[in-house]
Parts: C-alpha cells; sequence; structure tokens
C-alpha cells in the first residue's frame, strides 16, 4: 500500500486522547497508528479508516505520531511524523496554607514545564469565591473571609486543554471573637473573661495587660470563657482575646477595661494613747480605696471596729490588759483588699493591785510585793519622801527592792506597770518609815588579805551593848557585839561589797540605828588560771576568773633562762608575747582592788621546745 500522506493529530480534550486522521492510501485495508512518547511511552491503534483515537496516551507528554497502511500482504513505510503534546497533568504535590498575619492564602504546586499558566479558585461555604492566575509554581488568595473552610480548585492550562484538576481545602485565619467582657472576681483578685463564639476557632486565648504595659496575664480554653488570675492589685488591665485554629491567630477582639481589687493599706502604724484607753491607726493614703475598714481582734477574742474615708481611725474605750492584733483592708464599692500586714499592740496594764512592803533593817531598804497586773511586762516602784528625796526600783515580776533609803524618813510608795507600748496609772499608796537615825560618824575598814572588817562608831551613853550587822551582796550575813565604840567583824570573804550598820540594843528598826555604810573587801587570789598558745607571735594568752571587786590586774612571768615578762590590765587577761622556746614559766597573777592587793595566784607553764610552736604543758597553779 502508498504511504498515508496528510496524516493530521489533535488532541480531544474531553476524553484526554489523541485524534489522529490522513489521506486514503491506495492498496490500503487497514491502518495503524503509533505514537511515539518522550521517555519511551509507545501508544497504539488500528483501525479500517482514516481516523483513529489513542486514548491511552500519558499527560503532559510529547508524542511523535505516525502512520503505517497494511493489506493482507504488505505494509507501508511508516508515514512522516506529527509533533503533538498531550494534554496537561493535573498539578502535583499540591499545598496551600495561610498567611496569618495578613490573612492571604498561598497556593503551590510542582513546576511542570508544559503548563503555560494555572489558574486557582477559592469557594468558601458562604458562597463567597476569590481565585488567583499564575505562570509560576504558587499564587495567593486575597480577600478570603475570616474562619471558613474554602474548596480550592487548581486548573493547569496549556491554551487547549483547560480542565486538569486538583483538589484541596484551606481554612482561613479565624475570625476574632467578639462581645468580649471581664468581671472581677475580688477574693481571688482575678477576673472571669467571656466572648462569643468566634468561627473557624478551635480555642482561645484572654491576655490582659495594665495600661502602663508592667504587667500581663493569660489565660486559655476551648470553650468562650477563662480566668485572668494573679492580677496585680489595685490596677486597670486591658483585656481581649485571640481566636486559634492550630495555625493562626486572630486579630485582637475589642478591648475591654477592668480594675483590680485595691491594694493592702501600707506603713499601718498604731498610736496608743494609754491616758484616753484609746489607739489611733494609721496607714499611707491609697486613692484607689473608697474607705477602709480597720479590724481590731484582742487576745480574748473580743472584736473591735472601725471604718474611715481618710488614712486614720480611732478606737476608744479599750479595757486594760489586752494584747491586741490589727489589720486593715482597702475597700472599693463590694471589693475588699487583702488584710495589711498584722500589727501587735496593747492597751494600757491594769493598776497594780494590793502593794505593800516591809523595810529591811541591815541595807535599810524597803521590799515592795504587789498583784501582777494583767498586760504588764514590768513594774516601777517609787518611794518618795516629803522632802523630796526619793528611790525607786524596775522589775518584771513582785517582789522589788527599793534601796538607798534614808533613815528616819516617811516614804510614800506606788506601784506602776508598763509594757511596750503603754503604762498604768499607779497604785493606792501605802507608807513605810525607815529606822531613826542615832548613831553617827560610822566607818568601816577591811583589814588587806584577812577575813576581818573594823568598825568603828561615835559612842552613845545610854546604849552600852551595840550590834554590827553586815549583809553582802550574795544575802549573806555576819555580825559581832561591843559595848565599846568599835567592833570587828570576822569571817568576811574577799570579792565582796558589804552594807553595815550599827544598831543600839537590838537588830529592830525601831531602835536606834545608824545609817548604812558600803564597804568592799579585798580581792581574792585569781583562780581558774589558763594558758592558751598562740603560735603566730610565739605566745600566748593568759585569762582567769574575774573579780567583782578587782579594779585591775597584774601579771608576771619569769622563765628559766630568767626572762621575764609582765602585763597590767583592767580585764581578766593578758597577751604574751616573744616567749622563749623549751622554758618553764613561773606565773603570777595578782588582783587590785581600791584599798587592797590579792595574794598571787602562782601557776607555770612549759613553751614548745621549737621556737615560736606555743605552750606544751601547763601545772597546776601553786599552793
Amino acid at each position: 500500500p502508498c504511504v498515508p500522506d496528510l496524516v493530521e493529530a489533535r488532541v480531544v480534550c474531553e476524553s484526554d486522547g489523541v485524534m489522529v486522521s490522513w489521506q486514503q492510501s491506495k492498496g490500503a485495508l487497514f491502518y495503524s497508528t503509533v505514537a511515539q512518547g518522550s521517555g519511551g511511552y509507545t501508544s497504539v491503534c488500528n483501525s479500517t479508516t482514516t481516523t483513529c483515537l489513542l486514548d491511552n496516551v500519558l499527560c503532559g507528554l510529547n508524542y511523535s505520531i505516525t502512520v503505517i497502511a497494511s493489506d493482507d500482504m504488505c505494509s507501508s513505510d511508516e508515514s512522516s511524523s506529527v509533533e503533538i503534546n498531550t494534554v496537561p497533568c493535573v498539578p502535583q504535590k499540591v499545598s496551600a496554607e495561610m498567611v496569618c498575619s495578613s490573612n492571604i492564602g498561598v497556593v503551590s504546586w510542582e513546576e511542570d514545564e508544559r503548563v503555560s499558566s494555572y489558574h486557582v479558585q477559592a469557594l468558601g461555604p458562604d458562597g463567597h469565591k476569590t481565585y488567583c492566575n499564575s505562570y509560576e509554581t504558587s499564587c495567593e488568595l486575597t480577600g478570603m473571609h475570616c474562619g471558613q473552610l474554602y474548596n480550592l480548585t487548581v486548573t493547569a492550562q496549556d491554551g487547549r486543554c483547560d480542565k486538569s484538576n486538583s483538589y484541596l481545602d484551606l481554612i482561613s485565619v479565624p475570625c476574632k471573637p467578639t462581645n468580649v467582657r471581664a468581671s472581677l472576681r475580688c477574693q481571688a483578685n482575678s477576673a472571669a473573661v467571656t466572648w462569643e463564639l468566634a468561627s473557624g476557632a478551635l480555642s482561645y486565648v484572654a491576655v490582659g495587660v495594665t495600661t502602663d504595659g508592667g504587667h500581663r496575664a493569660e489565660c486559655n480554653n476551648t470553650m468562650t470563657y477563662c480566668d485572668l488570675s494573679n492580677l496585680q492589685c489595685g490596677q486597670t488591665y486591658n483585656v481581649s482575646v485571640f481566636g486559634l485554629d492550630g495555625s493562626c491567630s486572630s486579630m485582637e477582639s475589642n478591648k475591654t477595661y477592668m480594675r483590680t481589687a485595691p491594694c493592702p493599706p501600707q506603713n499601718v502604724v498604731v498610736d496608743a494613747q494609754c491616758a484616753k484607753g484609746a489607739m489611733v491607726i494609721s496607714w499611707s493614703p491609697n486613692p484607689d480605696a473608697q474607705y477602709f475598714h480597720v479590724a481590731v481582734v484582742s487576745n480574748t477574742g473580743a472584736r473591735l471596729y472601725c471604718n474611715s474615708s481618710s488614712n486614720a481611725c480611732t478606737i476608744n474605750s479599750l479595757p486594760c490588759g489586752q494584747h491586741y492584733n490589727i489589720t486593715v483592708l482597702s475597700v472599693r464599692d463590694t471589693c475588699e483588699s487583702k488584710p495589711s500586714a498584722v500589727v501587735a499592740t496593747s492597751s494600757a496594764p491594769c493598776v497594780p493591785t494590793k502593794p505593800n512592803g516591809h523595810l529591811d533593817c541591815v541595807s535599810n531598804s524597803a521590799w515592795v510585793t504587789w498583784m501582777l497586773s494583767a498586760g504588764a511586762t514590768s513594774y516601777f516602784v517609787l518611794g518618795k519622801a516629803a522632802s523630796g528625796h526619793n528611790s525607786s526600783c524596775t522589775s518584771l515580776s513582785s517582789p522589788c527592792e527599793v534601796a538607798d533609803l534614808k533613815c528616819g524618813t516617811l516614804y510614800n510608795f506606788h506601784v506602776t506597770a508598763s509594757n511596750k507600748h503603754c503604762s498604768s496609772n499607779h497604785s493606792t499608796i501605802f507608807e513605810i518609815e525607815t529606822g531613826p537615825c542615832a548613831l553617827e560618824a560610822l566607818s568601816a575598814t577591811v583589814e588587806c588579805n584577812s577575813d576581818t572588817i573594823l568598825v568603828e562608831w561615835k559612842q552613845t551613853l545610854d546604849s552600852p551593848l551595840y550590834l554590827v550587822t553586815a549583809e553582802a551582796d550574795d544575802k549573806t550575813i555576819i555580825s559581832c557585839n561591843s559595848s565599846s565604840n568599835w567592833c570587828v567583824l570576822q569571817d568576811a570573804r574577799c570579792d565582796l561589797h558589804y552594807s553595815i550598820i550599827v544598831s543600839a540594843s537590838s537588830d529592830k528598826c525601831s531602835s536606834l540605828r545608824s545609817p548604812p555604810t558600803k564597804i568592799k573587801t579585798a580581792p581574792c587570789v585569781p583562780s581558774n588560771v589558763t594558758v592558751v598558745p598562740r603560735c603566730e607571735d610565739k605566745g600566748a594568752v593568759v585569762s582567769w576568773a574575774k573579780s567583782s571587786v578587782a579594779t585591775s590586774y597584774q601579771l608576771m612571768a619569769t622563765g628559766q633562762d630568767g626572762h621575764v615578762m609582765s602585763c597590767n590590765n583592767s580585764v581578766n587577761h593578758c597577751s604574751l608575747t616573744d616567749l622563749h622556746c623549751g622554758q618553764t614559766y613561773g606565773l603570777s597573777i595578782t588582783a587590785v582592788g581600791d584599798n587592797c592587793t590579792s595574794y598571787p595566784s602562782n601557776s607555770s607553764f612549759r613553751t614548745d621546745l621549737k621556737d615560736g610552736s606555743g605552750v606544751s604543758s601547763m601545772s597546776h597553779p601553786i599552793p
């Protein structure tokens, strides 16, 4: 058969195939059409007519098409080839995402060089349509409505067949929440935030920011409410809500404004007005509060209250002897702040009752007793004479010794209770008259380093027998009798202060007696001597028991080699430096009083054999 001529090919868009036609060949009974595609793909169709439909060609390829004519015996040569491009393939690897900040949908696909352009259409459930065209591998969909699920169609176009479509969905940015409201929860100082459902939002986040930008609080929920907690007191918060869909956040909702609970009052101070039985509570001004509520709770559970629109409040008619804890609240509308820091105070102590006293004839002092007062932490006892002379004592409890009273004098005594904040009125007054002043010119002399005290006085002719009594500061007593104008007290002990009186005939306060005279005995021999090495200066620190009557101490350390170190000090320790090594030092320590010096305390210590390494041993004091 003759070779087919005038071969033509066209794409059949409806079936994605290729229709091939040619001129009839002489001698041909049937024809074979062969399409050879790029990449080795081949499609064949047979026909007894001069047309044939290639319906299994691949999309997006260039095919070279030839026709062969055949009879029962022979086939012709191939016709001249015809080139044709098949229909575009459906776009591949199509994806879509939202640019959250601009609410623009970006659609992209895989590149296909045989496609001249692309058309993208987005159809929303509300009927809204938007589209874009591109010659590249992406395009942007603008003007999308918020919170909508759009159906996307991506069409590859080649100028002949524009029906190769790819389909997918894209959710636009959530709509912003509406009707946002914030209500203060006063006790917790939190805010209950509510809003209307927003299209496209799967969850929500509410944000509260103070007007000065200094504090931010957030809460989130899949429902249309949440609580903003840990808010700062005394602030105004701007509250807004955002809708979220897992990829994007909506635009910010309209803001609502909310004031938090007022702050607790600061710098609470209590001024106890003891004489009036009142207290004035004050605090720093707080313009966020409409008024302030003061609560005063006593140790007995009693409660007192006052309200004030200023920064001070007064509580009156306080009973005595009460302890109080005070707190202040700021109040605005029906919302109270947290309580201020607790301030403790007390009312005035109750007045001491049943005051009484007796005279100590030896020391010429008065011992005063009373019943303890509620609310008191200390007591003050005052004895006052008509001459103006007075003497007093302070004590944490009953009794109390009022010393240094004058002889032959009538004193009025009373007791006052005090605490940190107030003092009570004084108790009822009682009287004590001290012993008469008859004996004069009393003198006492200590015999140094002995256990005797010589007492002398001016003799009274009608009192042939005298009793001398000495009371030490540890309340021990020694005494002696005499019919002349002197007497020696035996068994006086060192390191003590003695108060000495001479009375006629007996030791009764009503008898004639001298005013007391005070004397110190000689210091005791220093005891409890210890030596601590001090290697850094080849020395030692020597210490001993303190004397209550010594005014100074003298120490001398003498080594076997004749080396001598000395120290004078007003305290009960001395530092020795540059001692010779390997030496036994004898220690002599004496205590010096106003008029007497103690016997020396003798002991020894030995320095180390290596120079500068300190004391190696110490002996017991030498008797």
